[in-house]
């Protein structure tokens, strides 16, 4: 018989509640039934946070307790997926604000550095004509 994936032990367990379960809990069930060694799983519990973050049967909210999406309707699912947050310190907008500054510094320097080339380029073009009349 194969052996379960991580994920989908926490599957199984996790279907048997309606409301959320913490990942510690998780996590647990899941050391037991594969029988880890604690070095087992201190190397395995980043792996298995992967998984489970990258399981569409799971979701996941912010105080890192999990429930199958199929538990969920629809609106709850997907509440937080386009919520943008309000820096409230002020501090955000502020380094944004600097980080852009930079930039258009750097902007300018090469605007300025390519209309050289332009002038360079234009200027043998002008002498490339001159000595085309000298041939005729």
């Amino acid at each position: 018989m194969a052996q379960k994936s991580m994920v989908d032990i926490a599957y199984e367990y996790a279907k048997q509640f309606d409301q959320l379960v913490p990942f510690k809990d998780l996590w647990e069930k899941v050391v037991e039934e594969l029988g880890f060694s604690e070095e087992e799983a201190k190397a395995k519990i980043s792996i298995f946070y992967t998984n489970l973050s990258l399981d569409c049967r799971f979701h996941c909210e912010s105080d890192n307790t999990w429930i199958l999406r199929s538990k969920l309707l629809f609106d709850d699912a997907t509440k937080n997926t386009f919520l943008v947050e309000d820096d409230t310190d002020g501090e955000l907008e502020e380094d944004y604000e600097e980080e852009e500054d930079d930039e258009n510094e750097e902007d300018s320097i090469s605007t300025e550095s390519d209309e050289e080339d332009d002038t360079l380029n234009s200027n043998m073009y002008n002498n490339d004509d001159e000595d085309d009349e000298d041939v005729m």
